[in-house]
């Protein structure tokens, strides 16, 4: 009776252990999943930026920018969103294409950083460019909504090969 008593015992804490076990993976996976779909979420936010930079449309960046953003442009500038909103209505900054690639996403909750290389091209103050940079975007997710926060561009070397 107590070998059967035990046998019990045993089955039963196994069988905690094992649904403990699955739960923690589903868990897991569902955790993953969660944080591929935040990824796609912030590059679908990321393009539709894009879009709007080549339009020139002020209107939907000025809802896609932060109150606070902090833009430092490749030239080491540092603007705030009203500053470079002005640049690209007075057309002192005009972004041609975007081309971007080597896209890293990291998600920290309700922060995004999207780093990438590009070769976009751009004009500013008439003489139009499209030299390799980094880039790096931080985004906080406000209210439902995606937010650029920071903008960092920085040229790359000469010497410094292309991913």
């Amino acid at each position: 009776m107590m070998r059967q008593i035990f046998s019990l015992l045993v089955f039963f804490a196994l069988t905690c252990v094992m649904i403990g076990a699955a739960r923690a993976q589903e868990h897991a996976y569902k955790q993953s999943n969660s944080i591929e779909a935040i990824k796609q979420e912030v590059i679908r936010f990321e393009a539709a930026r894009n879009r709007a930079l080549v339009k020139n449309d002020t209107k939907a960046l000025a809802s896609m920018y932060a109150d606070g953003l902090l833009w430092t442009n490749p030239r080491g500038q540092l603007l705030t969103k009203d500053e470079i909103l002005a640049e690209m209505r007075s057309g002192t900054e005009k972004f041609i294409a975007i081309r971007h690639k080597d896209r890293h996403v990291r998600i920290y909750g309700d922060t995004a950083v999207l780093s990438a290389y590009t070769t976009s091209t751009v004009r500013y103050k008439g003489i139009t460019s499209n030299y390799p940079r980094r880039f790096t975007n931080v985004y906080i997710k406000r209210n439902g909504h995606w937010l650029l926060i920071v903008h960092q561009a920085t040229p790359i070397v000469a010497n410094q090969a292309a991913p």
